[in-house]
């Protein structure tokens, strides 16, 4: 059985935060020959409510989100032993997409 052909890309950006979307879009503005490959597991935010209305932010970090995530640092000696709980937007944009900027 044969396979699709994989496509070929110059460069790919594994997560779609806001770094990885600022440089992949400079590159293509630069060199719109480029191949570029923006992976991210979150989903694509563009025009939702929540993202673009900052008084919607707390439906970002409801428990039935899928656009925010929460880490679970390692325990730190400065924190009494205590393990930092970190917060990072899940979807295309990062944590820009979810916070209320």
């Amino acid at each position: 059985m044969s396979h699709p052909p994989v496509p070929e890309f110059d460069i790919i950006f594994a997560g779609g935060g806001t770094t990885a979307c600022v440089a992949a879009g400079r590159l293509a503005a630069c060199d719109s020959s480029l191949k570029i490959l923006i992976l991210e597991a979150g989903p694509h935010t563009l025009n939702k409510a929540a993202h673009v209305q900052p008084y919607l932010y707390p439906s970002n970090i409801s428990p039935i989100s899928n656009t925010f995530a929460f880490k679970i640092a390692n325990p730190s000696p400065s924190l009494n032993g205590r393990a930092p709980v970190v917060s990072c937007g899940h979807c295309v944009g990062g944590g820009s997409s979810v916070n209320c900027s």
